[in-house]
């Protein structure tokens, strides 16, 4: 991980750094929960479910106009990201969505935005010198 300048010290920066950083940022619950999204009939799924908890995978499909069989291989994605839970009623699986499920990509996310806006702060800084001492 990238340390933070000392008051009055800046950080430098090098594109390798910045590289490196970024390709050992790997976390397996975030790569699911980011694989999950990427597709977007599991978007429109999850949008569903968050509008109406509890549907089964017959009203999904339904809903969809897909085949039951898709759907749960979408599900299946889903569920192994930990964004969603399925419960037996019977003969039918109703969907629901988990609450804070999202939180592990939401601190990686801000993680991510923290660490460029102090790269890019830092490159503005050093910017603003070159073109000083050009000038």
């Amino acid at each position: 991980m990238l340390k933070s300048a000392a008051p009055g010290q800046r950080l430098t920066v090098s594109g390798d750094l910045i590289v490196r950083y970024m390709a050992n940022s790997h976390d397996a619950t975030v790569d699911a929960i980011f694989n999950a999204f990427a597709d977007p009939t599991r978007r429109a799924l999850l949008a569903r479910l968050a509008r109406r908890p509890g549907l089964t995978v017959g009203q999904l499909s339904s809903d969809l106009s897909l085949r039951p069989q898709t759907i749960t291989k979408h599900m299946d994605v889903l569920a192994n990201a930990g964004l969603i839970s399925r419960e037996r009623e019977g003969r039918q699986r109703r969907v629901y969505p988990i609450n804070d499920a999202l939180a592990p990509a939401l601190q990686w996310l801000d993680a991510q935005q923290r660490f460029w806006n102090r790269s890019l702060t830092e490159l503005a800084l050093v910017m603003e010198d070159e073109a000083a001492s050009d000038g």
